[in-house]
């Protein structure tokens, strides 16, 4: 092996490295990125829940006969389609 051929390799080995090390921190601010989005979305999704939850409360504490009202209605439903389902 000559010196021109080890010099190459090295130059090769260098450019390698540079494009490694290039693409890794490419990689790193994407995925901090995807990570800054994911955060924003889960607190707006909780803080969405959190409100529709409130307001069912709140629609309960003012209305507690239509909310037990609503409540029978729906178990009548899945009664009966549960009843229907298991005659065939």
């Amino acid at each position: 092996m000559d010196v021109k051929n080890i010099e190459d390799t090295g130059k090769v080995h260098n450019l390698v490295a540079d494009s490694t090390r290039e693409t890794t921190e490419s990689l790193k601010q994407q995925l901090a990125q995807l990570q800054d989005k994911l955060a924003r979305a889960q607190f707006a999704v909780t803080t969405r829940a959190r409100n529709a939850a409130l307001s069912a409360d709140t629609y309960v504490h003012d209305n507690p006969w239509k909310a037990t009202g609503f409540a029978a209605a729906i178990a009548a439903v899945v009664m009966a389609v549960t009843m229907l389902a298991t005659r065939r």
